[in-house]
C-alpha cells in the first residue's frame, strides 16, 4: 500500500498541519488567560478573536482529514453535507483500506468545532453567544490532545503496514 519513504513524508506534512492547530489553540489559550472582563470594551474583541481562531482550529482539522483521504484515496464526501460527513466518516473502519482514523470520543469533540464552525461562517458575528465560544475554547486543549493521540496512532498503522 505505502511505501516507508511515503509514509515519512506524509508524517512531516500531518506534522506541520498539527504543529498549525498547536499554534492556533496556544493563540486561545493566551486570549483566555487575558480575558477581560465583560464589562470591559475589550472584552468583545477578545470574543471575536477567540471565536475566529476557533473557526482556524477546525479548519487545520478538516485539513488534516482531507489530507488522510487524499493518501488513502478513499476521496472526499460530497454534497452540503461533506463537512459532517468528513468528520463522521474518520470513526470508521474502511475494510481493506484503514482502521478508524479518530476515536468516537474524539469525534464528539471536534463535531462540536465543526459546527461552532458552520454556525460562525452563517450568521454575523455580532450574532454569536460569547458562553458558546469561551466553553469551547475551555474544550480545545482536551479535543486537540485527543486529535494528537489518534493521528498517531493512525500514522502507527501506516508504519506497520510497511513491515
Amino acid at each position: 500500500m505505502f511505501k516507508k519513504e511515503e509514509i515519512l513524508r506524509f508524517e512531516t506534512e500531518l506534522s506541520e498541519e498539527l504543529e498549525n492547530a498547536r499554534r492556533i489553540a496556544e493563540i486561545i489559550k493566551v486570549r483566555m488567560d487575558n480575558l477581560p472582563s465583560s464589562s470591559d470594551g475589550a472584552y468583545e474583541v477578545y470574543i471575536d478573536s477567540i471565536s475566529h481562531n476557533i473557526e482556524n482550529f477546525y479548519m487545520a482539522v478538516e485539513e488534516i482529514l482531507k489530507m488522510i483521504c487524499a493518501a488513502t484515496e478513499e476521496g472526499l464526501p460530497e454534497g452540503e453535507r461533506w463537512h459532517s460527513i468528513l468528520l463522521k466518516n474518520m470513526t470508521k473502519d474502511v475494510r481493506n483500506l484503514r482502521p478508524p482514523v479518530i476515536s468516537v470520543k474524539t469525534y464528539d469533540l471536534l463535531d462540536d468545532f465543526r459546527k461552532f464552525r458552520h454556525l460562525a461562517r452563517n450568521i454575523y458575528t455580532f450574532n454569536i453567544k460569547p458562553d458558546k465560544v469561551l466553553s469551547l475554547a475551555k474544550k480545545l486543549d482536551t479535543a486537540f490532545k485527543c486529535l494528537k493521540r489518534d493521528i498517531k496512532g493512525f500514522l502507527h498503522f501506516l508504519f506497520k503496514m510497511t513491515d
